[in-house]
């Protein structure tokens, strides 16, 4: 649970850096008036990819509904 809401919270906060630091939220580290030396332009990018490593959101929420809330399973079992 705390991997899930740590990535998406990253994800969120990223992007909305991104927002408030408008255009120049966008530079990368190498380019003039980049905000905070290009970190918000990074984060952006690595941002998404945290959803990945350690498993997908996606199935995060899947193990979250089916160990921790007793949920039935969303797949087929044959």
């Amino acid at each position: 649970m705390t991997k899930l809401f740590a990535t998406e919270t990253y994800k969120r906060a990223a992007a909305e850096w991104q927002d408030i630091g408008g255009a120049a939220g966008l530079l990368d580290m190498d380019a003039p008036g980049a905000l905070a030396h290009g970190a918000i332009e990074r984060a952006g990018r690595h941002a998404p990819l945290t959803t990945i490593y350690g498993g997908t959101s996606e199935i995060q929420r899947n193990n979250i509904a089916e160990r921790h809330l007793g949920l039935p399973s969303s797949r087929t079992r044959r």
